[in-house]
Formats: C-alpha cells, structure tokens, sequence
C-alpha cells in the first residue's frame, strides 16, 4: 500500500488454501493512499478481490479471525461473529480469467 509515496508494509499476511490475504494498520497521514494487489495466474478461473476497512480501532489478534469464502463481505472475508461489525462491508470485484 502507498501512503503518499511511502510504501506501508501488511502488518500480517496470511497464505490460505484458496487465497491470500493481509491485514494492514493504516497510517495517521492526510496524504492519499493507493492500495496494490498483483498476482500472477497460471490457469483459467475466477478470482475475487477485496478491501475492508475497520470502521473502529481493531486489534491485530481480532483483525484475523475471518475465513475466505465467497459468502463473506466482497464475496472474499467472513469475518467471525464477534468482529463483523467492524467492518464496512464493501463489495468485491471478481475477476473472470479464460
């Protein structure tokens, strides 16, 4: 992620069996923010990208407890009961690779 031209490093990045995914602290900045995702495919099939935002201050622990699935926020994280609510539910992007 670009904070202005500094680049933010995932404070924990987690290598699924269906997926990938990072949890990123954010930083107090004014400054814009552009978020990166690459990858590289090496066959046909979907693949389903999203960002979710804590609406409120999230702890790193709490920040992890969720599944990939394509029933959870964005078609991509289903997050545990008990931390749903933190975040923002935005949509997904899915990407048809043939």
């Amino acid at each position: 992620m670009l904070a202005g031209n500094n680049y933010v490093s995932p404070s924990y990045t987690i290598y699924h069996s269906n997926g990938i995914s990072a949890s990123i602290k954010l930083p107090n900045t004014k400054d814009s923010m552009k978020a990166v995702q690459q990858f590289t495919v090496k066959r046909s099939g979907s693949i389903n990208v999203s960002y979710q935002h804590a609406r409120k201050s999230i702890s790193l622990a709490n920040s992890k407890k969720y599944k990939l699935s394509r029933s959870g926020y964005g078609r991509v994280f289903d997050f545990d009961e008990s931390i749903s609510n933190y975040y923002d539910a935005m949509d997904g992007i899915t990407l048809n690779l043939t």
